[in-house]
């Protein structure tokens, strides 16, 4: 195996996306599907704050965005794990684990480009946050292993790693502080991979007998 070790390097590539005193239309409350306001270089909460003199929620996903992935088109994800300073944690409800789905991410600068929509269709549940420094998350393979088999994904791009809370109780908050680079708690994305890059076979048939390999004959496969 090979396990490729990322790091958040610029102060910017970690913030926040949010959207503040979303009312509450039912319970459980749900996460908005968009954002209006993103600030970078940010460590604070996120997740969604009751605010109980407007019966409201606060809500903010935190973004982590690593860059230089030298992991080629199409190769398999055996593992990955997002490991991530966190400082403080409140309230009960499970936070999810998506990536922003595209070729090359680029630094965020605007609150769409946090939106739901622009999730990755693998999202991973992180039941088992706490207060660590730094706390290892789930497994998180599917979600990588949905970028780099993008159709324009190449070694060398980069990809934004988003955690958020998917719902809460209409009353209810569910709170966590994520560290940030600024502060010497910059999170880091571990990916491992099979060795040797990755398991795909190429099956060739040899139409001339007398370009046949000795002893395979004129069908075998290259691996």
């Amino acid at each position: 195996m090979a396990t490729t070790t990322l790091t958040v390097s610029e102060n910017n590539d970690n913030g926040r996306f949010f959207r503040n005193l979303v009312s509450i239309g039912s319970d459980p409350a749900s996460c908005p599907g968009s954002f209006n306001g993103i600030t970078q270089n940010y460590t604070n909460l996120i997740g969604a704050n009751y605010d109980d003199e407007e019966i409201a929620h606060n809500w903010a996903a935190v973004y982590f965005r690593f860059q230089s992935v030298a992991i080629d088109q199409g190769t398999t994800i055996s593992s990955a794990f997002l490991k991530s300073h966190i400082t403080y944690l409140t309230g009960t409800g499970d936070f999810l684990i998506a990536a922003i789905d595209t070729d090359d991410a680029p630094q965020p600068t605007a609150a769409f480009q946090g939106n739901k929509t622009s999730y990755t269709t693998a999202q991973v549940t992180y039941s088992s946050i706490a207060v660590a420094a730094p706390h290892t998350s789930p497994d998180i393979k599917t979600v990588i292993q949905e970028i780099v088999d993008r159709a324009g994904w190449s070694s060398g791009n980069d990809i934004t790693i988003v955690v958020y809370v998917n719902s809460v109780g209409a009353s209810s908050s569910r709170l966590a502080n994520f560290g940030r680079l600024a502060d010497s708690k910059a999170a880091q994305l571990e990916i491992e991979t099979p060795g040797g890059g990755s398991t795909r076979k190429q099956s060739l048939t040899m139409t001339d007998p007398s370009m046949g390999v000795q002893g395979l004959g004129n069908n075998f496969t290259l691996e």
